[in-house]
């Protein structure tokens, strides 16, 4: 399957990209390798399984072709070829080029509103792309109380000699969203449609372990350490390791974007403008 992903995206013209290789092929793709293990699908939970319906649901609104994707779940074998490269970057700029429109945008709701469209009109977007549009989804379901968030990257620094503990962060470069589907417990169901997951928090922190496969975590845990003991100059990874026992664990930073007159008027929009979106 692999390789016939692959093969399209070296074929393919990208003016069509959207249109024939995610839906036709990367989508179906997607469905099997994300939701048939996804914690959600087969949940007792009601309000888990509607919030799966949901994110399901945006994904068949908003396919999209994502260069992250691409090149952290394709068989490295596939990346021998120039072309590969050259459509990736190609991507990532058509992406790059896509938030430029809302980076100025200092209205939240219009930069939601074009970003829907720009994904709609491009076909193309990342996790970033993937949370907004999520967003909207649950906005247009009546889920008002939902935001986005990052995942943390958390290590505990414990001295080999004293004993004592140092704790530092780092933010992991992937967004999803946090939400209590209303129910006013604090947002404990994480959904994205990027990674094709709806889990409680606790679970997604599990599934999430496989993302740091993308990652560079020992860099990640050098910053961590520069945050945890305020240093200015990066040490090397190794010199850390030989004073320091070393605990690293994942957990979650939330940042709202939205005002409650911006859910509103995003709740009314895609509501009226993404009927497909409605459970």
């Amino acid at each position: 399957m692999k390789s016939t992903l692959y093969q399209y995206f070296l074929i393919v013209n990208f003016t069509y990209l959207h249109k024939i290789f995610f839906i036709q092929v990367l989508y179906k793709y997607c469905m099997k390798v994300n939701f048939e293990g996804n914690i959600s699908f087969k949940s007792r939970n009601p309000l888990l399984r509607k919030a799966d319906d949901i994110q399901r649901r945006t994904r068949a609104q908003f396919p999209m072709l994502s260069s992250t994707y691409a090149f952290h779940f394709y068989d490295s074998t596939m990346k021998n070829e120039d072309e590969y490269y050259n459509k990736l970057d190609f991507l990532n700029e058509k992406i790059r080029s896509q938030r430029l429109k809302t980076k100025n945008e200092d209205n939240a709701f219009i930069a939601y509103v074009k970003s829907l469209k720009n994904i709609k009109k491009t076909g193309v977007g990342n996790c970033l792309e993937s949370s907004i549009a999520l967003i909207s989804a649950l906005c247009a379901n009546g889920f008002t109380n939902a935001t986005k968030a990052h995942l943390l990257y958390v290590v505990d620094f414990t001295d080999k000699k004293t004993g004592k503990v140092k704790t530092g962060k780092y933010p992991v470069d992937h967004t999803f969203v946090v939400t209590d589907m209303n129910k006013g417990k604090g947002r404990n169901i994480v959904l994205d449609s990027w990674f094709g997951l709806a889990a409680t928090k606790d679970k997604a922190m599990t599934e999430y372990k496989r993302l740091l496969l993308m990652f560079d975590t020992q860099k990640l845990t050098v910053w961590a350490y520069c945050n945890a003991f305020k240093k200015l100059l990066v040490p090397k990874y190794e010199k850390i390791i030989k004073k320091y026992d070393i605990k690293p664990h994942l957990d979650i930073l939330e940042y709202n974007d939205l005002t409650k007159y911006d859910i509103k008027n995003l709740q009314k929009y895609s509501k009226e403008n993404y009927p497909n979106l409605l459970v």
